[in-house]
Parts: structure tokens; sequence; C-alpha cells
């Protein structure tokens, strides 16, 4: 690299002055909320947050902790985190390309993406994370680079179109459980007796008979706890192996375009200005009072059809989308109107330092985690609504520490390795001392 070329790249493309307070905000709630359900993968087995009479107790709190989740919670985080994403792809590119970077931003921005891939593979397969997100945001981010420049429009249609066919994709394979499952189950119970199939069963076993498969018995799911909670070296080949199995079989059938559809939609919505609280104020009332209707509405309805269906997943319905996009739109209105109003001053200046730290604090999460449920054994030992006091006192000590730390640091610790390694150059991590 020329002396030239070095120089380019010094200095961050966002500097801690030049950040855009609400987006901050908005960040900070995403990537706390975002706990509140990735907390049941950390405490239990996959199965158990989509039906939690499967494991242990379940009765009183744990049944309104249970319907408040995937009620007002459930999806919604991460949406708003990954259109966050979205949005601030093309503000990183658009800030190196408004000075004299701006004949390597691809080379800049393709190393930062590469780095946030390295980050997801540490977090899922290091720090036992198997629901990790960054490296999804890494791979499809790679392919967002290409879109900076469509229209707002071509971004908003092809981002729709994908949560579209995703949810047609779903439907169809209800339809196909709804069809033949019965047959199917039938037909496993036969296998298992030794007993032959006729050409009907035949035909819905080689159909849904992965279906009928995919939940485990409580046989598994004690094998999966027992791995988990005897130490690092017992639980790393069995989250391992689910770690890959997400990266790779549910990435394929969901997360890798919903991640994009939704970074698609951010990228839009932030050229929209949505994002920065400069809207009239009807227009995010109107997302609060609608999203939140629509969402509330949707989300309920679901779990009423899950709980009548034995605990069928919410996720794998064609309407899951609908209720977290208008949820997360709620969410999104209520932040504007509290920063468009300057309310909660205390409030705001606290998430908008989560939301700085968000790299920092989603990590922080799956080594916080890591110790309680796998280092100290309490993988699968805690009832449903105990695992929330774990939830409040984590998301305590962020709202406390984060705003402490950027008093004395320009940036999140993993935030400033993240743009070192991005630009190639020592970047300034301390705060400079105020001159009176």
């Amino acid at each position: 690299m020329t002396t030239d070329s070095q120089s380019q790249i010094a200095s961050p493309a966002t500097d801690p002055v030049d950040r855009i307070e609400s987006i901050d905000v908005l960040r900070g709630v995403a990537v706390l909320g975002i706990l509140a359900i990735n907390i049941w993968i950390f405490a239990f087995p996959f199965d158990v947050g989509q039906n939690p009479t499967l494991w242990g107790e379940y009765f009183g709190a744990d049944v309104v902790a249970w319907w408040i989740s995937w009620v007002a919670i459930e999806g919604s985080q991460r949406a708003i985190f990954t259109v966050l994403f979205g949005a601030s792809v093309y503000l990183f590119i658009s800030r190196l390309s408004s000075d004299d970077r701006r004949n390597i931003v691809g080379r800049i921005y393709y190393r930062r993406t590469f780095w946030l891939i390295v980050f997801g593979l540490v977090n899922g397969y290091i720090l036992l994370w198997e629901g990790d997100i960054l490296f999804f945001y890494g791979v499809m981010g790679l392919l967002l680079y290409l879109m900076c420049n469509w229209k707002i429009r071509n971004l908003i249609i092809v981002g729709l179109v994908i949560l579209v066919l995703l949810a047609a994709f779903k439907e169809t394979g209800n339809w196909v459980e709804r069809t033949f499952g019965d047959t199917a189950a039938i037909a496993q119970e036969k296998l298992d007796q030794g007993q032959p199939l006729t050409d009907e069963e035949q035909m819905a076993f080689d159909i849904a008979g992965d279906m009928i498969m995919s939940a485990k018995s409580h046989d598994e799911l004690a094998d999966q706890v027992e791995a988990r909670k005897n130490g690092y070296v017992s639980a790393f080949p069995n989250v391992a192996e689910s770690t890959t199995s997400n990266y790779i079989v549910f990435g394929l059938v969901a997360l890798f375009w919903e991640s994009l559809a939704y970074m698609m939609l951010g990228m839009a919505f932030f050229r929209l200005r949505l994002f920065d609280a400069s809207r009239p104020l009807s227009l995010y009332l109107g997302m609060t009072v609608f999203g939140f209707a629509i969402g509330l509405g949707v989300n309920t309805w679901e779990m009423m059809v899950s709980v009548s269906n034995n605990y069928s997943s919410p996720i794998t319905m064609w309407t899951y989308d609908i209720g977290r996009f208008a949820m997360a739109t709620g969410y999104t209105g209520l932040i504007m109107l509290i920063c468009k109003l300057g309310w909660f001053s205390w409030f705001r200046r606290s998430f908008a330092a989560v939301g700085k730290m968000a790299l920092s604090n989603y990590i922080a999460h799956s080594i916080a985690c890591l110790f309680i449920f796998i280092v100290f054994g309490y993988y699968g030992e805690l009832r449903f609504h105990q695992i929330y006091y774990i939830v409040f006192v984590i998301w305590a000590i962020q709202i406390v520490v984060s705003p402490i730390w950027l008093k004395h640091y320009r940036y999140g610790p993993l935030e400033w390795v993240w743009r070192r390694l991005t630009y190639w150059q020592p970047v300034s991590f301390k705060q400079k001392p105020v001159v009176a």
C-alpha cells in the first residue's frame, strides 16, 4: 500500500461527534430488546423457546413472561437491529464517498464487512452463541454494497418481495405438514415397529417425514441440557453443531434472505429520513399507533393459534413478518417521537450510549450468558420467568456502564477494534480532554 493510500484511510468515517442521536437511541433499545428473546436459546434448548411446556415447570409468572416476550418483543427487535444495520451501511459508504477516500470506498467497506463475518464466527463458535446474527449481516453485507445506489423505490419493492416470498415459502411448508403430517406420523410409528408401509404412507413419509421428526424428544432435550450444563468442553461440540446448522440450514431457508430484505428497507428508510427524528410529528405518531395496533393484534392472534395447536411455532406462520414489522414500526415511531420532542433526556443519553456500543454490548451478552449457563451450569435449570432476572441485571449494567465508558473513550472496545482492523491504521481511542 502506498503512503497516500495509507493516509486516506487513517481516520474513521464516522466520528462520534457526527452521530445521529435518534439512531443510536433506537439501536440501543434494539440491542437490549434482542437479549429478551435470545435469552431463551442461551438458557434452554431451541424447542423450549417455541414450546415452554417441553422442559421444566411452566405456570404463573412463566406464562406471563412467555406471552409478553412473544407478543411484544419477539422478532421486532431483530428487525429494528437489521434495518439500522442497512442504514449504517448507507451512512458509512456515503461519508467515505464524500471525502478524499472516495476512490477506495469498496476496499475499506469490504475489509470492514470481512471482519464482521469474523466477529460472527467467533461469537458463534468460540463464545458458543448458536443464535449469532453478525455472520448473516456480514455475508449479506457483501451484496448490500452493490445496492447502495439503487433508487429508494427499488430498495423497498425488492425488500418487500423477498419478505412476501419467504411468507409464501412458510405457508407452503405449513400446507405440506397439514396435508401429509398425520399420515407421515403413522408411517413413522409403523417403521419404528418394523411394519411395511402402504404407497400412500410412503409418499407422505417421503414428503413430510423430516417435518414430523424435527421436534426433539424429551430424551434428546435432556441429552442437550446435560451436555451444555457441564462446562465449556462438554458444551462445545453440541453448540458448534447447532451453530453450523443455524448458519447453513436456517440461513439458507430464511435468515440470509430476511437479513438482506430488512437491510434494503433500512437503506431506503434512512434515505427517506425516517430515523433522524426530522419528519412531522403526525408521521411518527401514526407509525406508533398503527404499528402497535397491527403488531399486537397479529402477534396475539398468532399466539392463540400456536397454543391451540400444541405450541406450533409462530415463526412458521405467513403472518410472522407482518406482526414483527408492524411492532418494529411502532417502536421506531415511539423512539422518534421521544427524540423529536426532547423527552426523557436521561433515557436518551443512556440508550444512545448503549447504541453507540452496540457491537460490544451484543457480544457482552454472549460472554455473560456463556458463563452463567454453561460455565456455571445453569443451562436448563431455571424456570422461564427466572431467566428474565438475568436479562434485567444485564440491562441495568449496560445502561449504567455504557455512558460511563464513553465519557473516557471515544468508542466501545470492540467498536475500536473493528475500526482499527477496517482502516488498518491507528485510531484514537481515549476521549480528548476538554480545554476550558
